[in-house]
């Protein structure tokens, strides 16, 4: 570990620290003012960045985890601070977030993409394809704002020529809408 990553730690871990030797403020308890240093130090973590962000988080809340089972006087359970990665859909929102983080690092989401727009697919088939959705998604968008549709009419004719080439007759496209 090098110095600068160091002293990002020391912060991160001085911050808890200084917050939970403070006297808690009227109408807090003491267990709600050492959650929120280690929260803040988790927000601070994620900002300075001394390791990744789940490894930060990971700490935080392993951290919670701990304070909460020796100060809670029995009022809390570990397995309270635990019970939200019970549900299913947390555990999708966190394989999503594991699975982009994966195809970031990995580029595999640029080749796939590649393979899908470059030699290896039909071409014409992958063009006509973009855009004739690029064309329902301005219709689908736009549909209510006149200015954007009359703005859409000279994409779409534009888009046309594009689609079928400069070389076919240019068609001008008269739009009724004001």
């Amino acid at each position: 570990m090098n110095k600068k990553s160091l002293w990002k730690l020391i912060l991160i871990l001085a911050i808890p620290c200084i917050i939970g030797f403070m006297p808690a403020p009227a109408g807090l308890s003491e267990l709600a003012w050492v959650l929120f240093g280690i929260y803040l130090a988790a927000i601070v973590g994620l900002v300075i960045k001394p390791f990744p962000e789940p490894v930060v988080l990971l700490i935080a809340v392993a951290a919670s985890m701990v304070v909460v089972g020796n100060l809670s006087d029995g009022a809390f359970k570990t397995t309270a601070v635990l019970s939200g990665y019970s549900s299913g859909t947390t555990w999708l929102v966190f394989s999503a977030f594991t699975l982009s983080a994966a195809f970031v690092t990995t580029g595999l989401g640029k080749r796939i993409a590649y393979l899908l727009i470059g030699k290896s697919v039909t071409p014409r088939w992958v063009w006509v394809t973009l855009r004739y959705s690029s064309i329902w998604y301005w219709l689908r968008q736009h549909r209510l704002t006149p200015r954007v549709r009359a703005a859409l009419c000279y994409r779409s004719s534009t888009a046309w020529r594009w689609l079928w080439g400069q070389n076919r007759k240019k068609v001008r496209v008269v739009s009724d809408i004001t």
